[in-house]
């Protein structure tokens, strides 16, 4: 996957997956995405999406990174734990 042709997704709750799953079907771009929970990473997986371990990961290999988060409270609570990871 190349970082120009890549699309990051944060988030995989009730409006990220089938978000994260129509910009895998239709975008044409490789899809990487993360979220707290394994489940909804393996149900994208049909879709051809890439599980990430870390938001971290996503930085580093997407070109293009989507949030679908609660509220910006999950975006300062992400960075600052990544933040904290050696």
């Amino acid at each position: 996957m190349t970082k120009q042709t890549s699309i990051g997704f944060i988030g995989l709750g009730v409006m990220g997956e089938p978000m994260c799953r129509n910009l895998a079907r239709k975008s044409g771009a490789s899809v990487i995405a993360f979220d707290l929970r394994p489940e909804p990473l393996a149900r994208l997986k049909a879709d051809g999406v890439k599980a990430a371990t870390s938001a971290r990961e996503i930085m580093e290999q997407a070109a293009v990174i989507m949030l679908s988060l609660p509220s910006g409270s999950e975006v300062g609570f992400s960075r600052a734990r990544e933040a904290a990871r050696p």
